[in-house]
């Protein structure tokens, strides 16, 4: 979701971890519960929180306030990141035997489950939550599961498993057979271990139209195509397709498996829009639509201005997925250091409801209502009640 930045990332987490940990209140009570009024919510009011803030919540023993306000500006829905950087958030029995340690080490050293915490308190305030596994298939090249898999990786036609763009990120191949029984695992433990409303991949979930040459998934092209290797151009219609059929055949695989341990979770996914995210990452996510293995789409519909957002809300994949499921439009509201500004927001909220959408999502917590809000807490949350009345 978005461009990622793990070095910046990861000292960012060391910081604000030690930081919310020198902050813990002992003995302290817990912020009271927010009646909802029956039938109030009527539209997806979500908000995305990455590792960083989920986990500073928890360990400065502020998730409670956070859950408490996002409840009092009627809010309803959480998406908190639970898989990062090749580790997950919540203590993993899945995860443990592939890359040696149950969750994110800095979490694992202190054998606590951050994401339990963050459904009690989000339910304590009746929002519901949908752990976002939000590296997807991505996963930083140093990473243990990266060393301890290396035949686990994609590859370009140069054989590397790196891209210019992503330097420090390498792509799980969504073919290799492992890689598939290790994602169905993952997500099937997450939602028989909570009670969860289901789970979400994004823009990650994807495999990058450069790569696809790596031996496993050339030897599988020529098996089925009579010896031929596959096409040197990553463009190739017919090999797009191809690539983009076995990742719905891995996509198939999570969704009968989150089906089957809890038939009432939503499988969710979290795109940029249809036209780039086939032609660039061979996630063709309309066709998921149409043959039901997606139950929600949250378009990440990324614009800096409202006036940049109707083109894309009006497309005909949009228009017809809507017909299927639930399509919720995805706001960014800034980065770090340069939030987007309420009334910005506001608009672009505004945008997404006139032509009739089933709600919005915030990418992220941090910038809409966190320490890297555009504005005072008095004018956000004015903001916010008179947005979701």
């Amino acid at each position: 979701m978005g461009k990622p930045f793990l070095t910046r990332r990861r000292v960012a987490f060391g910081i604000v971890l030690v930081l919310g940990i020198t902050l813990v209140a002992h003995f302290r009570h817990q912020a009271p519960t927010y009646k909802r009024k029956a039938n109030a919510d009527q539209e997806t009011r979500g908000v995305w929180m990455t590792h960083v803030g989920n986990a500073l919540l928890y360990f400065s023993a502020t998730q409670d306030e956070a859950m408490y306000q996002l409840a009092s500006l009627h809010f309803n829905r959480i998406y908190p990141a639970v898989w990062d950087s090749g580790y997950t958030l919540y203590p993993s029995a899945v995860a443990k035997k592939v890359t040696g340690a149950s969750s994110l080490p800095i979490i694992d050293w202190t054998h606590r489950d951050v994401l339990e915490s963050a459904i009690a308190q989000a339910y304590r305030q009746g929002l519901s939550v949908v752990p976002w596994f939000e590296y997807g298939l991505m996963v930083p090249a140093n990473s243990e599961l990266a060393r301890r898999h290396p035949d686990w990786l994609s590859h370009n036609r140069q054989g590397k498993s790196q891209l210019n763009q992503f330097k420090e990120m390498a792509w799980l191949n969504p073919l290799h057979p492992q890689v598939q029984q290790f994602f169905v695992a993952l997500v099937a433990e997450a939602v028989k271990k909570y009670r969860v409303e289901g789970i979400q991949f994004d823009d990650h979930f994807a495999l990058p139209i450069d790569f696809g040459y790596d031996p496993y998934t050339v030897a599988l092209y020529r098996k089925e195509h009579a010896g031929q290797n596959p096409p040197s151009n990553p463009q190739n219609p017919d090999w797009m397709r191809w690539r983009a059929d076995k990742l719905t055949t891995l996509m198939t695989r999570i969704h009968r498996a989150v089906k089957q341990e809890c038939p009432s979770c939503l499988v969710s996914l979290s795109p940029n829009p249809a036209e780039f995210a086939y032609s660039t990452s061979l996630q063709d996510w309309p066709d998921w639509v149409e043959r039901g293995i997606v139950d929600e789409v949250v378009v990440q519909v990324y614009r800096p201005q409202s006036t940049e957002m109707p083109a894309v809300l009006s497309s005909q994949s949009l228009q017809q997925a809507r017909q299927k499921v639930p399509v919720i439009i995805g706001i960014y509201t800034g980065p770090f250091l340069k939030p987007k500004s309420l009334s910005e927001v506001k608009k672009q909220v505004e945008v997404a409801r006139s032509m009739g959408y089933r709600g919005v999502s915030f990418f992220c917590w941090e910038t809409t209502l966190w320490f890297f809000k555009p504005d005072s807490e008095e004018k956000t949350e004015k903001m916010y009640r008179s947005l979701f009345p």
